[in-house]
């Protein structure tokens, strides 16, 4: 098959992930930090699993520390991330997630010396633009107010957009399967710390009888990324890193039509604002995005 239906692949799934979240945390268990837990610990076993089917190999205690660290980041970030799907349409808070190539860039321009070009700079400006545009509530003077949903993304993305310039410092020597392992068993120790706390061990008893059903969907959940991570993985090998990243870029794009047609015919499971006015603000800083993202990555 072409790559780009590889690359195609990754969107899509983390799209249909996306929309069980967000059942999930409106339908199901309501506490973000109680649902972070539980992803993180589901994380956690597939990560011990893949261990015993690869092989656990050493690879040093700083090479270690940072994949372990990266696992814990990628189960934290979604606590704003559920509590941003929680208060707002997925189709409005989903796009923000291209503001990861904007921390990245950023963080890596000002701390490992690397130079942008205009364009990227241009393109960060628009996706930037874009990002204000989707947050508010209407065009008015409170233009540069986003709505609460806008600063939980930016942590979400501060949070995910730091386990890739973790991985700048591990070894590229270091199998893939092993870094993905020990990534997950990170994520797992993320979601049980969580546990200490004394409101997610209260919510967690009073949520006991939707785990079972809550847990599977999650498993379905982790299945799909594993899918999606493995699918963007063999499209890179296939063709330039930065057109798989365009392709990914229409995320946004497949998330309005799925939040859209939820809407229509699935309103009892999730119901997004589908008013003229909000449709066509979503529209338009979806399409500011792609442009942007396209100028960063090309």
């Amino acid at each position: 098959m072409p790559w780009y239906v590889f690359a195609a692949i990754t969107p899509i799934f983390y799209s249909v992930g996306i929309f069980i979240d967000k059942f999930l945390v409106d339908k199901q268990i309501k506490n973000p930090l109680v649902l972070t837990a539980i992803s993180g610990s589901i994380s956690g076993i597939i990560g011990i699993a893949i261990g015993f089917v690869v092989g656990f190999k050493f690879m040093g205690f700083s090479q270690i520390a940072l994949i372990l660290l990266g696992g814990i980041l990628l189960n934290w970030y979604l606590i704003p991330y559920y509590a941003a799907i929680q208060r707002d349409d997925v189709s409005r808070v989903i796009p923000l997630y291209q503001f990861i190539p904007i921390f990245t860039l950023t963080i890596s321009t000002i701390f490992f010396k690397e130079t942008l070009a205009i364009k990227q700079i241009f393109g960060m400006g628009l996706v930037i633009l874009a990002g204000l545009i989707i947050s508010v509530n209407k065009f008015d003077l409170r233009f540069l107010k986003p709505r609460p949903s806008f600063w939980f993304m930016m942590a979400s993305c501060l949070m995910y957009g730091s386990v890739g310039l973790l991985f700048r410092f591990v070894s590229k020597s270091v199998p893939y399967w092993s870094i993905f392992s020990i990534q997950y068993m990170g994520a797992g120790f993320g979601g049980l710390a969580l546990f200490i706390l004394p409101s997610v061990r209260k919510d967690f008893g009073r949520d006991a009888k939707v785990l079972r059903s809550a847990s599977r969907l999650l498993l379905v959940d982790k299945g799909l990324s594993v899918m999606a991570q493995m699918a963007e993985g063999y499209a890179v090998t296939l063709v330039a890193v930065p057109l798989v990243n365009i392709v990914d870029g229409i995320q946004p794009l497949i998330i309005f039509v799925f939040g859209f047609l939820f809407t229509r015919f699935f309103p009892h499971l999730i119901k997004e604002n589908v008013k003229k006015e909000v449709l066509f603000q979503k529209i338009l800083s979806i399409i500011i995005m792609l442009v942007g993202l396209y100028l960063v990555y090309l």
